[in-house]
């Protein structure tokens, strides 16, 4: 699970949502506006966290962030 910061309306889960689905390997995600909580359903001999974490949306100038949530 991850933690999405930065969103304020439902256009901002729709372009984080669209940024992890065009990960190659990445089946799909669930994001929540309200906590920024985002699930992800991936291929782990394909995608990583970390290159989730790495994609251009959550680096500056982006006022997205992400990190990994521990459960």
């Amino acid at each position: 699970m991850l933690h999405v910061a930065g969103m304020t309306c439902q256009d901002c889960v729709m372009h984080v949502k669209k940024a992890i689905l065009g990960l190659d390997g990445v089946s799909d995600t669930k994001v929540d506006l309200k906590t920024g909580d985002t699930s992800v359903v991936y291929e782990p001999d394909r995608v990583k966290p970390e290159d989730i974490l790495a994609l251009r949306i959550f680096r500056p100038p982006s006022h997205y962030s992400a990190s990994i949530k521990e459960r």
